[in-house]
């Protein structure tokens, strides 16, 4: 009975046009702005995908928490936030993001 959710969590396939989507829901879910998305030559386990977003440190900090809650297995590998007001914590901010989006591959 559990099939259907393990399939969501590790879906047989890449599946990019749902993992795009909840991309696109969760930013703006946490009203941030996707600036670019990419999703790199799959492995044999996981889609590399990099995602560019702009929004506030804590709309950011809310996206990358959501990233757990989704029903699909995804890891962070990297993390870069920049921009000007970084210091005082307000302003719109650049965040760089290196994912690794997993997948069960047919046996």
């Amino acid at each position: 009975p559990g099939l259907n959710r393990l399939n969501l969590v590790l879906p047989p396939g890449p599946d990019f046009e749902r993992l795009a989507w909840q991309f696109h829901w969760l930013a703006g879910q946490n009203q941030l702005t996707i600036v670019s998305g990419t999703f790199n030559e799959f492995q044999a386990d996981f889609v590399p995908v990099d995602l560019s977003l702009t929004g506030s440190y804590p709309n950011i900090k809310k996206f990358v928490d959501g990233l757990n809650r989704l029903d699909r297995l995804i890891g962070v590998d990297e993390l870069t936030i920049s921009g000007k007001a970084v210091r005082s914590g307000s302003g719109t901010l650049n965040a760089n993001l290196k994912l690794k989006a997993f997948y069960l591959k047919s046996l």
